[in-house]
């Protein structure tokens, strides 16, 4: 996240927000979550100084990673604010209050900012000052579970320190190959230790095969991933199924058992 104050490319960036999708899924432990349902979107800004060409990735790591280091050089210790007066830990435990973002599903929806222009929620704590941004942002990111569409620039607009910072993701996909995209885009988060897979396409409208034949390579990916311990699958509910869905989705389930199994078997 670029300095949260200001700072946004009109001219080849883009404004983003948070937005905690409309679906609904209950994760039991041990079990896998199941499709959407309805609740209210909720709305948090954040915005980003990027390039959308993937060409220029790095720039933009560079970039990022340069705002960091400016930040920490220049932080007023803010004596006279009675927050900072508190001890560290009754501190870091409001951040964590303000921060921890709540939904329906437990996934905070990133995506460019709407058309329809309405005003979204700032997160304010951040904006405060230089030490409340220092000690408060990596909270952010590690605390919410963030929900992207593969493939995405958001990553690309985050620097090591607040790449580091996350631990638990939510990747929406509708086919296996998009999946596979996403995969090769986390590669840049060393401490994601949890992943749910979120499917767009109903059970009966699966391409089996295709996720049958994709298996090895997305294992392949996933086994890169040295501090993931937790896989997830969800697809939407099917209100009724038929004689001929039960063989489809015994296929399909055991192609996620295969590929959830992945991560812990290395641990």
């Amino acid at each position: 996240m670029a300095d949260t104050t200001s700072d946004v490319d009109s001219g080849d960036g883009e404004e983003w927000v948070i937005l905690p999708p409309k679906g609904a899924i209950q994760v039991p432990e041990g079990r896998q979550f199941t499709g959407p349902s309805r609740s209210t979107y909720v709305k948090f800004q954040l915005q980003f100084s990027f390039r959308a060409a993937s060409c220029r990735a790095h720039l933009k790591k560079k970039k990022a990673d340069i705002e960091e280091t400016k930040l920490d050089q220049s932080i007023n210790p803010q004596n006279q604010s009675l927050l900072f007066l508190l001890p560290t830990e009754l501190r870091l435990n409001i951040y964590e209050h303000l921060l921890s973002i709540p939904t329906s599903r437990g996934a905070v929806k990133i995506a460019p900012r709407p058309s329809h222009g309405k005003d979204p929620v700032t997160l304010a704590i951040l904006l405060t000052c230089r030490r409340a941004l220092a000690e408060a942002e990596e909270i952010f990111y590690s605390v919410n579970r963030f929900s992207i569409d593969p493939p995405t620039s958001f990553l690309d607009t985050l620097g090591a320190r607040r790449l580091s910072a996350i631990t638990k993701l939510e990747l929406v996909v509708g086919q296996p190959s998009s999946m596979l995209i996403g995969l090769k885009q986390l590669h840049c988060l060393p401490n994601l230790g949890s992943l749910h897979v979120r499917r767009t396409v109903g059970l009966r409208y699966q391409n089996v095969s295709a996720w049958a034949v994709m298996a090895p390579q997305l294992i392949a990916e996933i086994w890169k991933m040295e501090s993931l311990s937790d896989i997830r699958f969800g697809s939407p509910g099917t209100n009724s199924l038929e004689e001929s869905d039960s063989a489809h989705m015994k296929r399909l389930s055991e192609i996620d058992q295969k590929l959830c199994s992945v991560a812990p078997k290395r641990s």
